[in-house]
């Protein structure tokens, strides 16, 4: 990954779960950045410095989780994929992925396996849109700039 990609939040109170993900996050040549509570994760939200992700896990001490995640989801700017790792899919749960409050769950009690393609799947999600994002940009330059000039285009000045 190029050097200034944001890194990825691990929430995580639990010490052998953070362990696995910061390792296998590390070996893909991501940045990682841990919080123990929940005072220390939304800080790392709110300093406004980009995050490519945040994993959060359910039980984080400090504060109610469905405050935790609307709070993550205004601080964090849209790129950010917010990952809950729960227990059991409720259907508070549920409401919260329809809401787009939270992009993906993540089950505790799966097998470590498991746990690291679910991880794998959510950091190549977070790539698709990073060169989605970047095609769009492109074909909005595109559409204003004059091929061979490099300059506006007709519409684009009449349009300005």
């Amino acid at each position: 990954m190029p050097d200034d990609t944001p890194p990825i939040l691990l929430a995580l109170p639990d010490t052998a779960l953070r362990t696995l993900l910061e390792t296998l996050l590390m070996a893909y040549g991501t940045k990682v950045k841990v919080a123990l509570s929940a005072q220390a994760a939304l800080g790392m939200m709110e300093a406004r410095t980009p995050l490519a992700m945040a994993i959060v896990d359910s039980n984080l001490p400090g504060v109610e989780i469905n405050h935790l995640l609307i709070r993550a989801r205004v601080a964090c700017d849209s790129n950010c994929r917010i990952v809950l790792i729960t227990d059991t899919v409720t259907q508070n749960w549920i409401d919260r992925l329809g809401e787009g409050l939270i992009d993906d769950l993540i089950l505790r009690t799966e097998d470590s396996e498991y746990l690291q393609l679910r991880v794998r799947v959510a950091l190549n999600a977070q790539r698709l849109e990073e060169d989605l994002k970047g095609l769009r940009e492109n074909l909005e330059n595109r559409t204003k700039l004059d091929c061979l000039t490099g300059v506006y285009n007709r519409e684009t000045i009449l349009t300005l």
